[in-house]
């Protein structure tokens, strides 16, 4: 009975126990030798020898005293304290470890358990491949497996120059291997201590990755008279993943079946672990056992199960032809890709992408011309008097020489004049990059400059405003001066956008330097469209405020969708964007159905004020914990480089949220998780989000 032994298992007193426990059992007419060591004692090699006393001395054969003991050993090591030789070890270990960091994995965000104990994951990896690679190349089985565990940690855990710990039997001497003791110590174990830069990282081939690991674990060895506890109190550092080849220590001393006794053997464990993370390697048979064990007050046995199956996978892909470099190799093996792929899919839509915007709105003119299609707080358009106005504007665009893919400048208030702005520039096929009058003159100059746009359309009051700061520079751009254009003319139909063509360029903030202008096109634009339309639900009957600034790529949520189908949009004045009681009156006053906000705003107004909204989606910062009243919440996420939303979840009305997620990809995207190498990542390990669209 196994849990019989294991519950004989227990620390021991080092003051008042002996560091030993020997005892026979009679069962059913076998008998069991207990055996429990403390370590300091006792190691692996110390098992061969005691197991075979054991059978020696059950053979009728005489047990030899040992010539040379672990004490003696004791005070060998001593003396080599003072050598040139332990000097040596000491700079060999200063150099490896140099800028290290300590292999530290993610902790779970929920724990096994509260109090520490041991939790295990057992998992097999096919074998055969893997001893014919190693035989091939002149390499041992324990330099692939630390080298393979190591490319894991690395790209896992986003760092080159990474340690952890394994051991060596530290039996260096002849007169070492038959005696009992603990001689076992511990290495410290570097990722890439032979790689200078990211190239040679990179071109490293699997067989030259296990080569250079086998040659630091053999320096290391050959290094081990200095210490790992003096290590440790060098660096500050102690490593938190205990690594370990376990071949060649089993005690295969043969039993007299005269004696009747068997050889069967249980292997019993002290509930506790050595790490955080304790990982065993081990042969069994032509494969290899990997026992994974880890702290369960740190970690949950799900993550532990995702760490194990990624090593597994990675190991076995590593001896695959397929691959002839190392960064080569993915993590996954072909049933972890196909859950990754399940999960990182959005839904698929039938969405015309030979339309653009323009386009979709002329068709929606035509449909409800006198409908309200934009209004800020002063007057409004119709969508007849937006397309008629928008063509007219888009006439004068061409007579100043603008062409598909240029870009315009447009620096203008919030007033219906900026979405009239947008539409005109788009009937020619040319893109738009909004110019904040918030913004510096420092940073608009640059944007000027940088977006090589060959116009800039404003006012004269808003230019006269920018001029009297100073610091503006122009370079050679063209004015063009909105309130001294009569677009009430009629003038003949214009649409020459196509798919292909630029649809605008919004800056990034520049909080890593200089602003990038990011460039989204016509066919990206109109996925969106589509994509936020069947998200949000939005039909010809919703009338949708504009919170946002037009300089953030988050307005385009609020302007385009509702133009394509027949919906208002309602453009907030300045004064009261900060305004809580403000916007809460504009909303009641204008009917308003849904809007863009960013999430702390968002969940004050919801939380001050009881709103009519149908929904409201909030973006821009990191949603906590909230109860989703009866306005339909949508936590969206997305960067600037992208059409704004890459993903969004949609909060069920009544639930108590404390972890809220920013959603699935939207529709006909993906989005990846994956390593530096752009490798996918098992489901449940962080990295680095890819997104894959239409853009």
């Amino acid at each position: 009975d196994v849990a019989f032994f294991q519950q004989r298992v227990r620390p021991f007193d080092l003051f008042n126990d002996r560091l030993y426990r020997l005892e026979i059992y009679d069962y059913q007419g076998t008998l069991y030798l207990f055996q429990d060591f403390h370590h300091i004692i006792f190691d692996g090699g110390s098992q061969v020898s005691f197991s075979q006393d054991v059978a020696d001395a059950l053979a009728g054969k005489t047990v030899e005293a040992e010539n040379y003991s672990a004490f003696d050993r004791a005070l060998d090591e001593r003396e080599l304290e003072q050598s040139e030789a332990y000097s040596a070890a000491e700079s060999y270990f200063d150099g490896l470890m140099g800028n290290c960091e300590v292999a530290s994995y993610p902790r779970s965000s929920r724990p096994d358990s509260k109090t520490q104990s041991m939790g295990v994951i057992n998992s097999l990896i096919e074998g055969a491949e893997i001893r014919q690679f190693c035989r091939k190349n002149n390499l041992t089985e324990n330099s692939y497996f630390m080298a393979t565990f190591s490319e894991v940690l690395q790209r896992v855990l986003r760092q080159k120059h990474l340690f952890y710990a394994s051991i060596t039997s530290g039996r260096v001497t002849a007169e070492m291997l038959s005696i009992m003791g603990m001689f076992v110590k511990t290495l410290p174990v570097v990722t890439c201590a032979s790689v200078s830069n990211d190239t040679d990282l990179r071109k490293r081939s699997v067989k030259e990755a296990v080569e250079q690991m086998q040659q630091q674990y053999i320096d290391s060895q050959d290094n081990s008279l200095f210490p790992y506890t003096k290590v440790v109190e060098k660096t500050g550092a102690k490593a938190e993943i205990l690594f370990v080849y376990q071949g060649g220590l089993e005690a295969n001393a043969e039993i007299s079946a005269e004696q009747n006794v068997g050889t069967e053997r249980i292997q019993l464990e002290l509930d506790m672990v050595k790490m955080p993370i304790d990982i065993v390697i081990m042969p069994k048979g032509y494969d290899f056992g990997v026992e994974l064990k880890y702290d369960t007050s740190l970690y949950s046995a799900h993550d532990m199960e995702v760490l194990s199956k990624m090593y597994c996978a990675f190991a076995r892909n590593c001896v695959n032809p397929k691959y002839s470099l190392m960064s080569e190799v993915p993590l996954v093996n072909h049933e972890m890709k196909e859950e990754v792929m399940s999960i990182s899919t959005g839904k698929h839509l039938d969405i015309d992408l030979t339309q653009t915007f323009a386009s979709m709105f002329v068709e929606q003119a035509k449909r409800t011309p006198d409908a309200l299609a934009v209004a800020d707080a002063d007057s409004e358009y119709t969508y007849r008097q937006l397309n008629q106005y928008s063509d007219t504007y888009a006439h004068i665009l061409l007579e100043k020489g603008i062409k598909p893919d240029m870009f315009v400048c447009v620096m203008l208030d919030r007033t219906k004049e900026f979405p009239l702005t947008v539409l005109a520039i788009h009937k020619v096929g040319a893109a738009y990059t909004p110019l904040d009058i918030e913004y510096p003159n420092e940073r608009l100059s640059y944007m000027i400059a940088n977006s090589e746009s060959r116009l800039m359309i404003t006012t004269h009051a808003i230019f006269q405003k920018k001029m009297e700061e100073g610091g503006l520079e122009l370079g050679n751009i063209d004015i063009l001066y909105l309130d001294d254009q009569n677009l009430t003319r009629e003038t003949e139909a214009v649409n020459l956008s196509t798919p292909a063509n630029l649809a605008y360029m919004i800056y990034t903030s520049g909080s890593t330097g200089k602003p990038k202008g990011v460039m989204l096109h016509q066919k990206g634009l109109r996925s969106y469209i589509g994509s936020m339309i069947d998200v949000l639900h939005i039909t010809s009957e919703d009338r949708i405020s504009n919170h946002r600034p037009f300089s953030f790529d988050a307005h385009i949520q609020d302007l385009y969708p509702a133009l394509t189908v027949g919906g208002s949009i309602h453009i907030m004045p300045t004064e009261i964007r900060k305004d809580m009681t403000g916007l809460r009156d504009f909303i009641v006053k204008h009917r308003i159905t849904g809007g863009s906000y960013t999430t702390s705003l968002g969940v004050m107004l919801l939380e001050t004020y009881d709103l009519p909204l149908r929904y409201m989606t909030l973006t821009g910062e990191k949603m906590v914990g909230l109860v989703s009243g009866d306005v339909q919440l949508v936590n969206g996420y997305g960067p600037t480089e992208c059409t704004d939303l890459i993903s969004a979840y949609t909060l069920e009305k009544g639930r108590v949220y404390s972890d809220i997620p920013i959603g699935r990809p939207m529709a006909n995207s993906h989005c990846f998780i994956t390593d530096p190498a752009g490798h996918l990542l098992p489901v449940g390990v962080a990295g680095e989000l890819c997104f894959a669209s239409v853009q």
